[in-house]
């Protein structure tokens, strides 16, 4: 959906977004296609989707009490730690406060952990 607004306002489609991308299917169509592309692109890299569901939307509120995180963040610490991941590429300074996660910051190298 991030996507989907984003390419709106290069089309003029400011406030109230998929309102107004109801009565306009071509641009519909024309944004579909750039999301065909960026699926298209994840494939090609081996990037897998993990599905999100209600089970480790109640594991979050864990993750929320022990890092005080929430929101997406809590689902990328879950995934990270049922995966053993502990490196993620963000500029998302708030995983810094989970010990064993090392961000690297695209724009300014590692995070320094």
């Amino acid at each position: 959906m991030t996507l989907i607004r984003a390419r709106s306002r290069d089309k003029t489609l400011e406030g109230n977004t998929f309102k107004k991308l109801k009565k306009r299917p071509e641009i519909v169509k024309e944004l579909m296609e750039d999301l065909e592309k960026v699926v298209a692109f994840f494939h090609s890299l081996n990037i897998e989707i993990i599905p999100v569901d209600s089970r480790l939307l109640f594991q979050s509120l864990d993750i929320t009490k022990e890092y005080g995180l929430f929101g997406n963040d809590t689902i990328t610490v879950l995934v990270m730690r049922r995966r053993n991941m502990k490196y993620i590429l963000s500029s998302d300074k708030d995983f810094d406060g989970v010990g064993w996660i090392k961000r690297i910051d695209a724009l300014q190298g590692c995070s320094g952990k």
